[in-house]
């Protein structure tokens, strides 16, 4: 089946893949009182997809216990 509505998403992977092609709407991470980093759908996407394919190099299989420590909140989302 193929999702064409967010009703449709069962997953966040379902959310992820539906809005891949959106720049300019994603997720915004508030560093301090002045500062703003922005990620979009199509950019998270990407990297999640990429990270996804080193572990799975790694040998991590769906399942899998894995403990990661991360620096900050937008390595976080990726993850």
């Amino acid at each position: 089946m193929q999702i064409k509505r967010t009703s449709q998403c069962r997953t966040l992977t379902d959310l992820l893949r539906l809005r891949q092609n959106r720049e300019k709407i994603g997720v915004h991470f508030i560093l301090n009182s002045d500062k703003e980093d922005f990620l979009s759908y199509r950019q998270l996407y990407r990297d999640a997809a990429q990270i996804a394919g080193v572990l799975i190099e790694k040998g991590i299989k769906p399942g899998d216990e894995a403990v990661f420590q991360l620096e900050n909140q937008r390595t976080f989302i990726l993850i």
